[in-house]
C-alpha cells in the first residue's frame, strides 16, 4: 500500500479523520503523563558558581579539602607584606593573625583557619607569585544575615595589627 492511499484510507471520511486525531491526542497526552518533571532532571546549582579556575573557587575547593563535611562560610582575608622584604612581613602577619584566629578568644563564628601556618602544602594556592601577599581563609559557621556573624566577620573583630582600635 502506498502512501497516498494509506492516507485516503485513514482520512476517507470525516469520522475517520476525527478517530486518528483522537488517537494522536490520547497518545501526546499519555506520553506527557509519564515523562519526567522538568525539575527533576535540571541542575541550577551551579548556575551562579565563578568559572571553576577563579580564585573564590580555589578558595572554597581548598577548605573542602582542609575541612571536609563541613559547609562552612568562608571569610577570605588578603594579607599584603609592607617594605623592601614584603614576603617575611606578610608572613609574619599571617603567622599573628592566623594565632589570633586559633585561639581560644577567637570569635565565635570562627571555625578554623586555613593558611601557610596550618597547611604548608596550600602554600601554592594561599600565596602570591612575589610571595608578597598571602591568603587566610577562615570558615565561619552560621548564617551571613545574622548579626553576630557580621560582627564576627568586620575588622572590629579581628583586628591587625594589633595597634588598631577595637
Amino acid at each position: 500500500m502506498n502512501s497516498p492511499a494509506l492516507l485516503r484510507c485513514l482520512l476517507g471520511s470525516k469520522k475517520r479523520a476525527a478517530v486518528v486525531v483522537a488517537f494522536w491526542v490520547l497518545i501526546a497526552g499519555l506520553l506527557a503523563g509519564v515523562a519526567p518533571a522538568l525539575e527533576s532532571v535540571e541542575d541550577n546549582a551551579s548556575a551562579n558558581l565563578p568559572p571553576a579556575a577563579s580564585d573564590s573557587m580555589k578558595a572554597r575547593d581548598l577548605v573542602r579539602a582542609q575541612l571536609p563535611g563541613q559547609d562552612a562560610t568562608p571569610a577570605i582575608i588578603v594579607v599584603r607584606g609592607k617594605g623592601t622584604d614584603a614576603a617575611k612581613s606578610a608572613t609574619q602577619s599571617v603567622a599573628a593573625i592566623t594565632s589570633a584566629l586559633s585561639g581560644t578568644s577567637r570569635p565565635d563564628h570562627v571555625v578554623s583557619v586555613v593558611s601557610t601556618v596550618t597547611a604548608p602544602d596550600a602554600a601554592a594556592e594561599l600565596v602570591s607569585q612575589d610571595r608578597g601577599a598571602q591568603l587566610v581563609i577562615v570558615p565561619m559557621e552560621g548564617s551571613p544575615s545574622d548579626e553576630s556573624f557580621q560582627n564576627a566577620a568586620v575588622t572590629k573583630s579581628c583586628c591587625w595589627p594589633p595597634s588598631c582600635s577595637s
